[in-house]
């Protein structure tokens, strides 16, 4: 994942080679690779912290429901052991019922509430594959911009080059005109 392709790294090394010579195209290309691999991690780092918090959340929820579950199966038990009296019983009965569907709604709200936070999550997931194509498309775009600045580095150096031969015939042209002066 962090690592050029191998068509992609043989061209970029043929390029390179030509453009700076082996010893410098085998660095970039290190170079070149070692970022792209921070850059691979550190985005997958922050994607998976951001997957842990929402898990965590979510395991969080989950443990609240089963609080109120428990306690819920307690109540219940509670209103088994209180039926001694018929009437009493029954109005107790029906006040739990109550409450019983007043907490099922609870439940099911805190379900909805549940599943737009996965709604979300998703979209959130989305938006970091979407995040991660764009970083690898800068990436591709860096790799470009340093072809370019070495081929640019090569004709900078043909140049000083050619300088170099016309300052040594200026100075050679020089002395000679200083012999003929002296």
């Amino acid at each position: 994942m962090g690592n050029l392709r191998s068509e992609e790294r043989e061209e970029l090394y043929k390029r390179l080679e030509e453009a700076v010579g082996r010893t410098a195209a085998e660095t970039l290309i290190g170079a070149i690779e070692q970022l792209i691999a921070r850059e691979t991690a550190r985005a997958l780092s922050d994607h998976l912290r951001a997957l842990h918090e929402v898990v965590e959340r979510i395991l969080e929820g989950h443990e609240r429901t089963r609080e109120t579950l428990a306690r819920l199966i307690e109540a219940q038990t509670q209103m088994g052991e209180r039926v001694g009296q018929l009437a009493e019983a029954q109005l107790r009965t029906e006040e739990q019922i109550g409450r019983l569907e007043a907490a099922v709604t609870q439940l099911a709200q805190a379900q909805a509430r549940t599943e737009e936070r996965v709604t979300r999550l998703e979209a959130i997931v989305e938006q970091l594959v979407q995040a991660q194509a764009r970083a690898e498309e800068r990436l591709e775009r860096l790799e470009a911009a340093v072809t370019q600045l070495a081929q640019a580095q090569a004709r900078t150096e043909e140049r000083v080059t050619r300088l170099e031969a016309i300052v040594e015939q200026l100075v050679q042209a020089q002395a000679r005109a200083e012999e003929r002066l002296e």
